[in-house]
């Protein structure tokens, strides 16, 4: 099946839906204000009592699932559910329109956005050839940390993560194994998510922020069903959807809640969510430059059992780690790793190999090559870690470095990791390559 791709086109697109989406906000804020139409109060009284209940209920209703969301979000959907009933012009629903679409925004960052975000080029790469060039380059400005995620990122998000659930890809399985259920994995695949998500945000949320059309009573009935799968929050609220399992093309907020896996751990989530350091980003995009003539490669794999395939390795806690980096040509080498919920480490150069330059054909084997008989292992916790090798015809400038006192490797602090990335970005194309090695470390087994 052909997922449809995003409708966002450009950077300059994003920037512009942001703008128009804050001042239309801020604007509704400031007259319903006025108004006393906006309230900042949590529904126990009579907004919450007029919600509709349906004899029959069908699925979780909004009240118990809106608890996973961000408390924002609940603020703001306090104040729909007061506002459905307080707006009296049947032919203006703007106002709920763009409160509606900002629940979705948030949420949709909180719960899938930001942590796909630390999949890095991996989510990049998972996108493939069917981007416009436009929209790689708004992908790869939002993974840098450079473009706020509004729901045009979060289409080529939808976009990337289907087309990598459809490839295998492993980085993507495990995060959507580990937050979402298998029927959320299904309503991602078959592409109804990311059109729902489009249909939102080019047919109502864009139109009411830019002031370009109002929106009538009925046709805000017809958001609401793209929203949460029912004509009106207060009727999601009290009872849920219209049907137990609304169709992937609607209720978009409803499925990023009901199938969400870690319910009632928002601090978890919150904490996972957090994007990765804007040079992490920056150093784990990187790609050969094609005016490059080096070539180096590099691989991690247990020496005992050898396993690890090109590009990827899976290892158990307290597995050996071996480390093999080959040149092509004489060349100054910096070797980066990136742990699963630690610092970043430089292994080479070290404190036993000073020097980084590295021989043509020679290569570099760690830990064979160090001087004393030390060992590498995994050390865990759990995670996906990744292993980066820089590669130049000049020294690379790293930069200050926060040293462990007697320490073998030294940690890379985010200004070590910004200096290298920048020492990097100015180098001319043809004097550097890189080549990366992602790792996946795994509980280790218990034997019977």
């Amino acid at each position: 099946m052909m997922i449809p791709l995003p409708s966002i086109q450009s950077v300059d697109e994003i920037l512009e839906e942001q703008e128009a989406s804050r001042r239309a906000e801020t604007s509704q804020i400031a007259q319903n204000a006025g108004e006393n139409h906006y309230r900042d109060r949590t529904i126990t009284g009579a907004a919450a009592s007029r919600a509709t209940t349906r004899s029959v209920r069908v699925g979780p209703p909004g009240k118990t699932l809106s608890r996973h969301c961000t408390l924002q979000s609940r603020k703001t959907l306090d104040n729909i559910l007061w506002m459905e009933d307080l707006i009296e012009d049947p032919r203006d629903h703007n106002p709920l329109v763009i409160f509606g679409s900002l629940v979705l925004e948030r949420e949709l960052k909180h719960k899938i956005g930001d942590p796909a975000r630390r999949l890095g080029c991996v989510l990049l790469e998972a996108g493939g050839e069917r981007l416009t060039p436009k929209q790689t380059a708004a992908f790869e400005r939002w993974l840098d940390g450079k473009l706020p995620t509004t729901l045009g990122t979060v289409e080529l998000v939808l976009f990337a993560l289907s087309q990598g659930l459809a490839q295998g890809v492993p980085e993507v399985l495990h995060l959507l194994e580990r937050r979402f259920d298998q029927e959320y994995a299904r309503l991602l695949k078959e592409g109804g998510l990311l059109q729902c998500l489009s249909s939102v945000r080019t047919r109502y949320r864009n139109p009411a922020a830019h002031g370009l059309r109002t929106f009538q009573s009925s046709e805000y009935g017809d958001f609401c069903r793209l929203i949460v799968g029912c004509g009106r929050f207060q009727e999601w609220y009290g009872s849920g959807p219209v049907t137990a399992k609304p169709e992937a093309g609607t209720a978009l907020l409803h499925h990023q809640l009901a199938h969400l896996k870690r319910k009632g751990t928002r601090d978890d989530l919150a904490e996972e969510a957090k994007p990765p350091p804007r040079s992490h980003a920056s150093l784990l995009s990187l790609r050969t430059p094609a005016a490059s003539d080096l070539r180096v490669t590099c691989e991690v794999t247990n020496p005992r059992t050898r396993r690890g395939s090109k590009g990827s390795a899976r290892l158990e806690i307290g597995d050996p780690m071996r480390i093999v980096v080959e040149v092509e040509q004489d060349c100054h080498v910096c070797l980066v790793y990136f742990p699963f919920g630690k610092p970043a480490s430089l292994l080479f150069p070290n404190r036993l190999m000073p020097e980084s330059r590295v021989t043509a054909n020679m290569g570099l084997v760690l830990p064979d090559h160090l001087p004393h008989a030390l060992a590498m292992t995994a050390d865990g916790p759990p995670g996906k870690e990744s292993m980066l090798l820089l590669a130049s015809r000049e020294p690379l400038e790293i930069g200050v470095i926060g040293a462990k006192p007697g320490g073998l490797f030294r940690d890379l602090p985010e200004p070590a990791l910004a200096t290298l990335a920048a020492s990097v970005g100015s180098l001319p194309a043809e004097v550097w390559a890189v080549a990366r090695h992602e790792l996946e470390i795994r509980a280790a087994e218990c034997e019977s």
